[in-house]
């Protein structure tokens, strides 16, 4: 995730290997990149944790990515929901009102 985040940075650039070996065996972390959120950066330090079984697992972790999406995407999905509510009662199409009643539905 934090190459992602960096475009493609090379992590622990200033140091060498075993430089850079010492430094996360002494529970050196990366830094929060500049563009990413701070619960962004939460999750992806999870994945950091010392001891193996104190990291989240795969399904763990897509589950707090996409709660964290999801939270994120919520009020700009709420105005769409919204827009699309205010085009129901103006619209009589009985397509355009199942597809606004179905995607209400997924917004629950």
């Amino acid at each position: 995730m934090w190459e992602i985040l960096t475009a493609g940075q090379r992590p622990y650039s200033g140091l060498t290997a075993e430089q850079a070996a010492v430094y996360v065996l002494s529970r050196g972390r990366l830094d929060q990149p500049d563009n990413c959120p701070y619960h962004l950066y939460t999750v992806m330090a999870s994945c950091w944790q010392h001891k193996p079984t104190d990291r989240p697992s795969a399904t763990e972790l897509a589950d707090r990515l996409r709660e964290r999406s999801l939270a994120m995407l919520q009020p700009s999905l709420m105005g769409v929901a919204e827009s699309l509510s205010y085009r129901k009662q103006t619209s009589s199409s009985s397509l355009y009102s199942s597809f606004v009643t179905a995607f209400e539905k997924s917004m629950l």
